[in-house]
């Protein structure tokens, strides 16, 4: 909230509105537009905005019952409220709402920098946020509030500890960003790069990039990509960069990817630069390119800043659904780009044969719609889609282009699609369900995700993927990589990880054959290696072509008089220091000699377990234990005749000492993004997030006590939210009693009493939440590791004990 007060005659003076004779005194006011959001009805000014879909005035009543006490509405607006309430009158609520946040601006006399173009605005800006925030107290949009109604909500946040305000403003037809500007009013502006979204709204795209300098009209600097063309009447100081371009104020020369990221070099005023980003992507090269050079102008640039760059959460979520089906949300936008990478996700993920759709109009292409849905129906016919479920008008008048190649069901809006919900009958398939947000496809999404309750298991596809790039950016070229997808992937599911890394990886690892048997059911066909065999197993192994793991002379005759000549591959275990399984170096002679004479038997690998590779204290015995493997392993090798490959490096190896990793490295925790070291977390992302919701919001007073055996007694009035989580679902009963506790609205809530076996009470005396906020258990800022230190174990044991119960969510950016 801004911490600047005003009065309602001060607000009422601004929008142009009478001041009522009830009129109370200062406040530090929070401005309201969505009566679900309410929370604190005290000090919130509600404003009824009328747009097409909705009409705020419908809501004042219900917000007068829960408090709310000052109003914006239109001018014809009435309503018998009592000297309680206060209407402040206006011809246009919306207008109101800029008017005052322009007014706000006026009070800070820090530099503001303003973003503007097609694409990009978002990413420039939060990676702006990440860069500067060395250096700067800095206020920005949320996500991509960049509206006529999202950039007033943004300024109004400014407050006396900010230093730097960076906003991005978004229009989608003329008029619109004088509006902004006088909001926003920057001193340094930036131009994205410039696409056809929004097309529509303009004769051209020259009227369209006219309308967007508008928001530079008063700014000292504006810079963006150099062969951007900006009209002769833009502001005259504009810096840019370019690709091998002398006349541009960075000129970058050299870019050159390779599979974790980019390195970037190039020339500022004669000096030379040079910078590394985790990604590959042009879109992500150019946006990079910006930021730095804004970095350059202001004198902070660090070309340490870059590397740790995070991506920008605009994310797909992979669901169960109801009757057997899987579901790929994504309704952030629609747009023939995003529709394209919705559709690769889905291909990837997909582990039904039948592929359905559900789409919403696209209406911001700036194309002719016969142009349009013909690349649709390509886009669909490509990634092999069944069945097309199409909502809008738009569709209906392209019905033509889908019908022959598709089921189809065409429905003019949302509603119509949920009253035939039943005649559609889904079923064993996989579901995108991708609409831009007017469309309010939550409402099918609800329809169709699986029943549970309010916990989740949030999985970070796009994480994990980033800190596969990451460990492999450390190794040697050409070393092999082995993903561990046992015991369920670490609690994330075994499937969804593995259909993410098959193609990304040599071999997977499962702890038993059921685990592997699944996974070809599932359509996996990258090579697994299966670590714990038994004999019954073994006609399992053959059919689905899994690989056992070898670790005694008793198991190898076991699986030689099994398999009686029958060609299989095998992976044979060394005991080198951990004394749990593994051949040593005393059955050596017996073990070469069995494989000899058995050469039905192909040993694809050796390997062995470091015990202490995250510990720095042992390693002199990591270092023992590799050179013995070393040995051990190349005298199979030799007695063989053939090469095998090698491997004894963990997550911790490849990341500490990589160099003794010899031909592959296994990969477990550290793709869920915890380091087992310590040492390197800044560089890994946390891929899971546990969290649950507040069921109940009590109070309890002085020597009232909360949960079984009354191990929480209250020395005074508290106030308790109770949680839906329980050991049941994973939560550690050694958490009870304040050792653990929650997140809920950034604030820690500690847990009062014993868990319990399907909820939790924890204490939010101090937090002012409401029932059904968000309660975090773990996740990208607050560490698993955390956890794990509290109760004395490791994140892998917190991790295997979230049942399976808990709703699996997976998200990709």
């Amino acid at each position: 909230m801004q911490d600047r007060v005003y009065t309602l005659s001060d607000i009422a003076r601004v929008i142009g509105a009478e001041c009522p004779s009830n009129a109370v005194s200062a406040k530090a006011f929070q401005l309201l537009i969505d009566s679900r959001t309410l929370t604190d009805p005290e000090n919130s000014i509600f404003f009824a905005l009328k747009t097409a879909f909705n009409d705020g005035h419908d809501y004042i009543p219900e917000l007068i019952s829960k408090g709310v006490k000052v109003f914006v509405c239109n001018q014809a607006y009435s309503l018998n409220t009592g000297n309680s309430v206060v209407l402040l009158k206006v011809a246009d609520p919306l207008n109101a709402l800029q008017e005052l946040a322009a007014f706000h601006r006026q009070h800070f006399k820090i530099p503001l920098i303003g973003i503007t173009g097609s694409n990009g605005k978002t990413i420039v800006k939060e990676w702006l946020n990440q860069l500067l925030s060395n250096h700067y107290r800095i206020c920005a949009n949320p996500k991509s509030f960049n509206s006529q109604i999202g950039v007033p909500l943004s300024v109004w946040q400014l407050n006396a500890d900010h230093t730097l305000g960076i906003f991005e403003a978004g229009i989608s037809m003329a008029g619109e960003m004088a509006r902004l500007e006088k909001i926003i009013q920057p001193e340094l502006g930036i131009l994205t790069h410039l696409g056809s979204a929004h097309n529509e709204g303009f004769d051209n795209p020259e009227e369209k990039l006219n309308e967007k300098l508008k928001l530079f009209i008063h700014c000292k600097m504006v810079f963006s990509f150099h062969y951007e063309a900006i009209p002769k009447n833009s502001p005259t100081n504009v810096h840019t960069f370019g690709f091998k371009d002398p006349l541009a104020d960075l000129n970058i020369t050299d870019v050159v990817r390779d599979t974790a990221g980019t390195n970037i070099n190039g020339h500022y005023q004669n000096k030379a630069i040079a910078f590394r980003i985790p990604f590959t992507d042009d879109a992500s090269i150019e946006n990079a390119c910006l930021c730095c050079l804004v970095l350059l102008y202001l004198g902070v640039y660090n070309s340490d800043y870059f590397p740790v760059l995070r991506p920008v959460s605009m994310r797909m979520e992979l669901k169960k659904g109801i009757h057997g089906c899987i579901l790929v949300n994504d309704s952030y936008s629609n747009d023939l780009n995003a529709l394209s990478t919705a559709l690769s996700f889905l291909h990837q993920q997909a582990i039904h044969a039948k592929k359905t759709v559900i789409l919403s109009d696209i209406e911001e292409s700036g194309l002719p719609a016969h142009i349009l849905y013909h690349q649709v129906r390509n886009l669909l016919t490509e990634k092999k889609i069944n069945r097309l479920i199409a909502i809008g008008p738009a569709y209906a008048s392209q019905r033509s282009f889908f019908e022959d190649r598709f089921e189809c069901h065409f429905y003019a809006d949302t509603s119509a699609c949920l009253h035939d919900f039943g005649q559609l009958k889904f079923q064993d398939e996989s579901i995108l369900i991708k609409g831009a947000r007017k469309f309010e496809f939550e409402k099918i999404t609800r329809k169709l995700e699986q029943e549970s309750h309010g916990t989740v298991l949030e999985i970070n596809l796009s994480a994990a993927g980033k800190n596969l790039n990451v460990i492999k950016s450390r190794l040697p070229s050409g070393m092999k990589i082995m993903a561990m997808v046992k015991a369920f992937a670490y609690g994330s599911g075994s499937y969804e990880i593995a259909k993410l890394l098959q193609n990304k990886v040599d071999y997977l690892a499962v702890a038993y054959a059921d685990e592997g048997v699944a996974l070809r059911k599932s359509g996996i066909q990258t090579p697994i290696m299966v670590m714990n065999t038994r004999e019954e197993s073994f006609d399992q192994l053959l059919l689905h072509k899994l690989e056992p793991v070898v670790f005694s002379l008793n198991q190898l005759r076991s699986v030689i008089s099994t398999f009686g000549g029958i060609p299989v591959r095998i992976h044979i275990e060394i005991d080198t220091g951990m004394h749990r399984l593994g051949f040593t170096e005393d059955d050596l002679k017996e073990l070469t000699t069995l494989l000899l004479q058995n050469e039905s038997l192909t040993v694809a690998t050796v390997f062995s377990h470091l015990s202490a590779s995250d510990d720095a204290q042992f390693d002199d015995f990591s270092k023992q234990q590799s050179d013995g493997f070393r040995t051990i392993a190349l005298a199979i090798e030799k007695a063989l005749g053939y090469h095998i490959v090698k491997h004894i490096g963990n997550t911790a190896a490849a990341l500490r000492f990589s160099q003794e990793a010899m031909d592959m490295v296994r990969l477990g925790i550290g793709l869920y993004g915890i380091d087992p070291t310590g040492q390197f977390k800044n560089l890994l992302e946390p891929v899971f997030t546990l969290k649950t919701n507040v069921s109940q919001i009590k109070t309890i007073q002085a020597n009232e006590s909360v949960g079984y055996s009354r191990k929480s007694i209250a020395s005074e009035a508290r106030r308790i939210a109770v949680l839906a989580l329980g050991y049941a679902d994973g939560l550690n009963r050694a958490l009870s009693n304040g050792k653990g506790g929650f997140y809920i609205r950034g604030q820690y809530a500690p847990i009062a009493g014993n868990v319990c076996m399907d909820m939790c009470m924890v204490d939010v005396t101090q937090i002012n939440c409401e029932e059904g906020d968000e309660a975090i258990l773990f996740g990208k800022d607050h560490p698993i590791s955390d956890i794990a230190k509290q109760l004395d174990t490791i994140p892998y044991e917190i991790l295997t004990s979230i049942s399976q119960r808990v709703k699996r969510v997976y998200v990709s950016e």
